[in-house]
């Protein structure tokens, strides 16, 4: 809402059907008068002298991205509507996984290699995320209700579900899975849980928000969000000690969930991060041993909602992209 410099009339935004109308309604009393009418989402608007319209417009969609550790320029793979924390799992063969809503419920969609986004599983169930490589020709997803969801376990070729795991107790945050795939690792009610394809039932590890696994096998990495501080603690399967990472510097982890994929096969950490010098939530890459955080310096204006290595040794991220303008509109003198 803005009054006109005059003090002699108020003008109101109205959404409905995805359009945005601009009324001017005056003080004094009287009908609206219709002003404006578009399609574009509108942040902002005032007017100016002479009876000028000023529009601020921003949108925020989410792209998904692919770069090398070193940074640069991204390559855009794919771009959907707005949303927060989207994330996306890279493929060997170049696509990406990432979740939809359609219609009622959410849907996991492949996009890249020149297709447009389509759905990964032919299904009437709701498909999500988290979600993890198992194996170079398998996924892991949830499949069936949020609050009591079971694990599929896909092809990657064509989607077609090949094995169900559960259904499991509560909301699942996150989903890992150990070389081959033959052992899964998720979080739910601020726990870390491993459970076999072979059968049986999950077994709780250890306390944790968010989980990943190492690639070369025999170790996990767990994100537990406290109150005053993200905490990344390296886990060894063999029954080894703990070991939390010393995190170091200016930047900080974010509430951002930490990727499946993470960890690269040399143990290098890639993570959203934020940095006193940018209202923007970048790209890190986190020293294992010694928790030094590195920037990746990237071309690009946005907030980096996920992150994770692919197969090839780049990252794949979804960044809420920024792009913004002013309008100057002038009124039609008769």
């Amino acid at each position: 809402m803005s009054i006109s410099k005059d003090g002699s009339r108020v003008l109101l935004q109205l959404q409905a059907e995805g359009a945005h109308r601009f009324v001017s309604i005056p003080f004094g009393g009287g009908a609206p008068t219709a002003v404006l009418n578009l399609l574009n989402r509108i942040s902002s608007s005032d007017w100016g002298a002479n009876g000028h319209l000023f529009l601020g417009q921003a949108d925020r969609p989410v792209e998904v991205l692919r770069f090398p550790a070193a940074g640069g320029r991204p390559e855009i793979l794919s771009t959907i509507p707005g949303g927060d924390f989207v994330p996306a799992l890279p493929f060997p063969d170049g696509r990406v996984l990432m979740p939809f809503p359609l219609g009622d419920k959410m849907r996991l969609v492949v996009a890249g290699s020149g297709a447009a986004p389509h759905a990964f599983v032919e299904t009437q169930e709701q498909t999500s995320s988290p979600f993890a490589l198992a194996g170079d020709r398998e996924v892991a997803f949830l499949i069936g209700p949020p609050a009591r969801p079971s694990v599929a376990i896909a092809s990657v070729s064509d989607g077609r579900i090949l094995q169900r795991l559960g259904p499991l107790d509560g909301p699942v945050l996150s989903l890992a899975a150990a070389p081959g795939g033959n052992t899964l690792y998720y979080t739910s009610q601020a726990a870390v849980w491993e459970i076999q394809r072979a059968g049986g039932q999950p077994r709780r590890l250890r306390a944790g928000d968010y989980v990943a696994a190492h690639p070369a096998g025999g170790e996990l990495l767990v994100q537990s969000n406290e109150r005053d501080r993200y905490r990344l603690t390296r886990i060894r399967l063999d029954g080894g000690p703990e070991r939390e990472i010393p995190l170091k510097g200016d930047l900080r982890l974010t509430l951002v969930p930490l990727a499946s994929n993470a960890i690269s096969r040399d143990g290098r950490i890639v993570a959203t991060v934020s940095s006193p010098d940018s209202w923007f939530w970048q790209a890190g890459l986190i020293h294992p041993e010694t928790g030094v955080i590195t920037l990746l310096p990237l071309q690009m204006d946005g907030d980096i909602n996920n992150a994770g290595w692919s197969t090839d040794g780049r990252i794949v991220a979804t960044a809420s992209a920024f792009r913004a303008s002013i309008w100057q509109l002038r009124p039609i003198r008769p």
